[in-house]
């Protein structure tokens, strides 16, 4: 729950900013069109954050780390990124609110200029989309030799700027992600702190909460893909197989088709790692007509929307682990795959060294035997070698069954581990107004003898099914189904949605 101030044209704050109008509210506050008298009534934007906490000394804290960890986007100098210019406190008669002060950027958002195309039949040409990403990219690659990741390009969060028509970008995901972790710490309102749009953030992002440059670089090429055919990204990309599905839409020469995919590739690794190599690239500009982006703005519009997560509050849950103000994450440390192979060669490493060692005692007993004839002496040297090769036989055995048993429960742990992490929904659906118990169990009997005949592996199919499912209801945040009544249609359509998968598969 957040309390916001509702001001009206005339209002004036902090003696110095009059209030024209208000254009637009997100889940901290509302959003402001202003006049700053200091600067010859310039129109500037006020952004408000407004947090509901229990206690003064929690709402310093609050405000003090929102204005640390905002700190970051007063360094951005870029002719094409809003010069964030102050932050000011106002204090309410129930509440005390920050806002912070943005230029105003005159000009009609690139979601405005799709939908204007639209309705007159057309959308963005390749000339004109090519120009788009010349002038945006410089801008992105800026914030990221800062360390700082937007989060949040999409076609609504660009503008056309009219004074010289470039693109300019707005509303920084990193400054809603600070807003949602001071909320959720400091209050008792259960905000999620993932941020990014369906369709334009990439899979790491928006399930895994991970970020980096080539995630930026995916929402760019996204945007481009909604210029190019006019539809919303995420009416074009299956989730169930993880692919995008727009060539059929735009037609468009094959190097810059070739550019577009990759910047979409699910693993980040396989994307562009930054702007620099996008733009190595990209064709030049001077390969097409002089594009131009005017247009009027007719009428009966059929507009793409978009909602932004984080000012409806429904974005989903950041990982524990994951340390939400951060402007970079990292990828976490894998598990290396050949652990396993370990206990094998330490055995490899032992017996080398064992077999070294009894070459080399057979050589001493040789030589004994060469240098001194006398059976005590050789004798003596056989009951040692004897005595060597049982403790030597012993130490293997021992050695061997340690790792054995080592071995046998590091599998079973690691598979009793992926049971859990990976559970089977299709276990928990006992429905008995639809079929009993054991006509369940017998279709998942089914579901994995189908698989199995055609070579299809469990696991990896099982996933794909969650990353469908799961998309369809980034709601759950992933959560296992239960047995629960509240889960019951959720757990149908699971499997429901997993027959369809294979049964795709097989067409």
């Amino acid at each position: 729950m957040l309390e916001s101030s509702l001001l009206a044209a005339g209002n004036i704050l902090g003696n110095r900013y009059d209030v024209v109008r208000e254009i637009g509210r997100g889940g901290f506050g509302r959003t402001y069109l202003a006049i700053d008298r200091n600067k010859f009534s310039e129109r500037c934007v006020l952004k408000e954050f407004a947090p509901q906490v229990h206690g003064q000394a929690e709402l310093q804290q609050a405000k003090a780390l929102f204005e640390r960890e905002a700190e970051i986007l007063y360094k951005l100098k870029h002719p094409q990124i809003p010069a964030f210019r102050e932050i000011f406190r106002v204090d309410g008669i129930h509440n005390e609110s920050l806002f912070l002060v943005q230029d105003y950027i005159e000009g009609e958002t690139y979601l405005d200029l799709v939908n204007q195309r639209m309705a007159q039949g057309r959308v963005f040409s390749e000339g004109e989309v090519v120009q788009f990403l010349h002038h945006l990219l410089p801008a992105i690659e800026y914030i990221h030799k800062l360390g700082v990741i937007h989060r949040d390009i999409s076609p609504d969060n660009i503008i056309y700027r009219h004074r010289d028509g470039l693109p300019v970008l707005i509303d920084f995901g990193c400054v809603k992600e600070v807003a949602a972790t001071v909320v959720s710490r400091y209050s008792n309102a259960k905000i999620a702190t993932r941020i990014g749009k369906q369709g334009y953030a990439p899979d790491e992002q928006m399930i895994r909460g991970k970020v980096s440059p080539a995630s930026d670089l995916y929402a760019v090429a996204a945007t481009a893909i909604t210029l190019l055919t006019g539809k919303d990204a995420n009416d074009i990309y299956n989730a169930a197989e993880a692919k995008w599905e727009w060539r059929k839409y735009a037609q468009i020469s094959p190097d810059l088709t070739k550019i577009i995919d990759r910047m979409l590739q699910y693993n980040p690794q396989h994307r562009y790692q930054s702007v620099a190599e996008v733009l190595a690239v990209l064709p030049p500009n001077s390969n097409y007509p002089v594009a131009s982006f005017s247009s009027s703005s007719p009428t009966n519009l059929k507009p793409i929307t978009h909602i932004n997560p984080i000012s409806q509050l429904k974005t989903l849950a950041v990982s524990p682990k994951q340390d939400p103000t951060s402007t970079v994450c990292s990828e976490a440390p894998t598990r290396d795959p050949h652990d396993w192979k370990k206990p094998a060669w330490y055995v490899t490493k032992v017996i080398s060294k064992i077999f070294i060692l009894c070459v080399g005692l057979n050589f001493v007993v040789k030589w004994a035997r060469a240098i001194d004839p006398s059976k005590m002496i050789t004798d003596e040297i056989n009951s040692a070698k004897t005595s060597l090769d049982n403790s030597i036989t012993d130490r293997i055995n021992s050695t061997k069954t340690s790792i054995d048993k080592s071995i046998t429960d590091r599998i079973n742990s690691t598979k009793t581990n992926i049971e859990k992490a990976i559970p089977n929904p299709l276990k928990a659906i006992p429905n008995p107004l639809i079929e009993p118990s054991p006509s369940v169990q017998q279709r998942q009997q089914d579901l994995s003898k189908r698989l199995k005949e055609n070579n299809i592996p469990a696991l990896k199919f099982y996933r794909q099914v969650d990353r469908a499912f799961y998309a369809k209801y980034p709601e759950l945040n992933r959560r296992p189904l239960t047995n629960r009544a509240e889960d019951e249609k959720l757990r149908q359509e699971w499997q429901d949605l997993a027959v369809q998968m294979l049964e795709q598969r097989g067409n």
